[in-house]
């Protein structure tokens, strides 16, 4: 009879916190290759892959917002690379009409800090960048899937 307070509490507790890690998107027989929890706007990002290819998915357990590409061959996916002297931001991007989709990996600055978001250009200038929320661990390895990809011959877009 002590403890009849702890489990609501602790329930309450991690509610509030958050979710702890990503949930994935991805649906079956696809392979999830990479996700984050979007803290702003309380979204998952996740990157599936499948026997079409690599999809971006946003959402929630309960609804999808938007998949890319939305159809097989609509838009392009391509790797993107960004080489500073202090910096290096390595991603892959999902073009759809004007607006490019760009899953990134940076490392740089001093001092030196690592951050994961999601970039949108539109007509190619900055619309949107959203930091993958700290402390979320994402899942999977972006560099690591971005260097497997580049060996497959994958085209690469480079920002001076």
């Amino acid at each position: 009879m002590k403890n009849r307070f702890i489990l609501p509490v602790c329930l309450w507790v991690s509610l509030a916190a958050g979710p702890a890690v990503a949930q994935s998107l991805c649906k079956s027989p696809d392979t999830q290759r990479w996700s984050c929890y979007l803290k702003k706007n309380g979204r998952t990002l996740t990157l599936c892959e499948g026997e079409s290819g690599l999809k971006l998915r946003l959402g929630t357990a309960k609804k999808l917002d938007w998949e890319l590409p939305e159809t097989q061959g609509a838009g392009t996916v391509s790797l993107y690379a960004q080489n500073l002297p202090s910096a290096q931001t390595r991603g892959i991007a999902f073009t759809r009409g004007d607006q490019t989709y760009i899953v990134a990996h940076f490392v740089g600055g001093r001092p030196a800090v690592e951050r994961q978001y999601l970039w949108v250009q539109e007509n190619g200038r900055p619309y949107s960048n959203q930091i993958c929320a700290v402390g979320a661990s994402p899942d999977g390895r972006l560099p690591d899937l971005y260097e497997r990809l580049a060996a497959t011959g994958m085209s690469i877009r480079h920002d001076p």
